[in-house]
């Protein structure tokens, strides 16, 4: 009996001695997104100062990490529900593919075709949320099957229309649009800090955020309290096809063209992943997202003004991708402890 209470009693000095350590072990992992920018940044300035950190590098940063920052935003509230949505790239490239053929060969007017090119990527989501909610298939194996009966449409318009595999985005009002800015910052950076302080306000000072929080947190549990899951799992992943529609059509009016295989961000994941969202749901913050996105940004400039070959690029984000998800399991195990 002694014995049995001496043990205890170990057991319970060694997790009172533990936690410490632990709640500093996830401090760390919390905040790694930071101190990775905080170490591109000092790294590529030390290389190339005068360029790093000129005005118009700057602009360049944000300029390169406003489309896929406005993809990622929305696709960090699906994955803090739960859902792992594999589609947004192909559902990006259609909705770029719509855009075009209507405003470019059937020469709808912009707002127009835009509206349209958004409700087709709008009801992908919804499509995959029915297929999640009703039939009850895994968002992981839902999305990326839905991806790919998308990425066919899109080839499929550009072949039935008899266009080539780059569809040209020649009308006039699009570049000018796309491109304008405001005190020299363009538009789109703009656009994506708006949506990031209106997605913070949405998940730390709503019942929507508090729901979809418990939504991926446990769904079950989520049920018996009243919420609305498949709603909500509906409306995050028609979130996230809408983000990844204007992203591609912003980006089409930029290049004056896009193709079936069209993408802003080859893979959203990464970028929320390495920013600290948890792949099981019901953990993430929107401002480190933010701070994911950068991070990426930096690394590809900084990797251009090097002038190091792709491969490296490549290379370096595969092994963010490794470190992202090390970093989600040793935070999963550290969590459950």
């Amino acid at each position: 009996m002694h014995t049995v209470r001496n043990e205890t009693t170990l057991q319970e000095a060694h997790t009172i001695t533990d936690r410490p350590q632990r709640s500093a072990a996830l401090f760390l992992l919390d905040n790694a997104i930071v101190v990775a920018l905080l170490v591109a940044v000092i790294v590529f300035s030390l290389a190339s100062p005068h360029v790093f950190f000129s005005p118009t590098n700057l602009i360049s940063i944000l300029r390169f990490a406003s489309l896929g920052g406005i993809m990622v935003a929305c696709y960090t509230c699906a994955m803090i529900a739960g859902q792992l949505d594999l589609s947004t790239s192909q559902v990006g490239a259609f909705s770029g593919v719509v855009f075009a053929l209507l405003f470019q060969v059937m020469r709808w007017p912009l707002p127009l075709a835009f509206i349209a090119a958004l409700a087709c990527a709008g009801t992908v989501g919804w499509f995959n949320g029915l297929l999640i909610n009703r039939v009850g298939l895994p968002s992981l194996v839902t999305t990326l099957a839905v991806g790919t009966l998308v990425y066919g449409l899109s080839y499929l318009i550009v072949d039935g229309f008899g266009i080539a595999s780059v569809m040209r985005l020649t009308r006039p009002p699009l570049r000018s649009l796309v491109n304008a800015d405001l005190f020299g910052i363009p538009i789109s950076i703009y656009l994506m800090f708006a949506l990031y302080a209106v997605v913070y306000l949405l998940l730390n000072h709503t019942r929507f955020g508090a729901h979809l929080y418990a939504v991926g947190g446990n769904p079950q549990a989520a049920r018996l309290n009243g919420i609305r899951v498949p709603q909500m799992i509906s409306t995050v992943l028609v979130m996230t096809a809408l983000a990844a529609g204007v992203a591609t059509v912003l980006l089409a009016g930029r290049q004056l063209a896009v193709t079936p295989t069209t993408t802003v961000l080859a893979s959203p994941l990464v970028a929320a992943l390495f920013a600290g969202v948890s792949l099981s749901g019901g953990v993430g913050r929107i401002e480190r997202t933010l701070i994911g996105v950068l991070f990426f940004s930096v690394l590809g400039i900084g990797l251009s003004i090097l002038s190091l070959p792709p491969f490296v690029r490549f290379t370096v984000e595969g092994l963010a991708f490794l470190l992202a998800l090390l970093t989600d399991s040793i935070r999963t195990h550290l969590e459950q402890r």
